[in-house]
């Protein structure tokens, strides 16, 4: 009856500022400024695909100027470990943070990856804010 174009872009991780979206960040940057100790649950090797918000407006402006009714990935395109994630923001702190493993939650998921490749290729997406540069921003506020 209606023909309505629609584009989907689900955003995986987002490295930024908002609410719910980074709440595990802003406790994680929230530990580092006051020196406690940093827990990791599970062995740290679980991977996420973290994309900066900046990055996740432009591919929504590429998508709506250049699409119709197709699902892309908006994501970095990159897994970073949270055991890696951990030392970049260790890292950017510039505090001598002890890690604690504990116990992983159950449901966690251990892989998280997005491929970008349709993205590339029809939006000619390139994710532009590296993690550490997002982080770098997220935690000089």
């Amino acid at each position: 009856m209606f023909s309505l174009n629609c584009v989907t872009t689900p955003a995986y991780s987002m490295d930024c500022p908002i609410p719910n979206t980074l709440k595990n960040l802003k406790i994680v940057a929230s530990i580092l400024c006051i020196d406690k100790k940093l827990i990791i649950f599970g062995d740290g090797d679980a991977t996420r695909d973290f994309v900066h918000v900046d990055d996740v407006v432009d591919a929504i402006i590429l998508a709506i100027s250049n699409s119709k009714n197709i699902l892309y990935n908006i994501a970095s395109g990159t897994s970073t470990s949270i055991s890696d994630l951990a030392k970049i923001m260790i890292s950017i702190s510039q505090k001598d943070i002890k890690v604690l493993h504990k116990p992983k939650n159950p449901g966690d998921i251990k892989f998280s990856s997005a491929n970008i490749s349709l993205a590339k290729e029809i939006l000619k997406f390139t994710p532009k804010i590296s993690l550490k540069s997002g982080l770098e921003q997220f935690m000089s506020k």
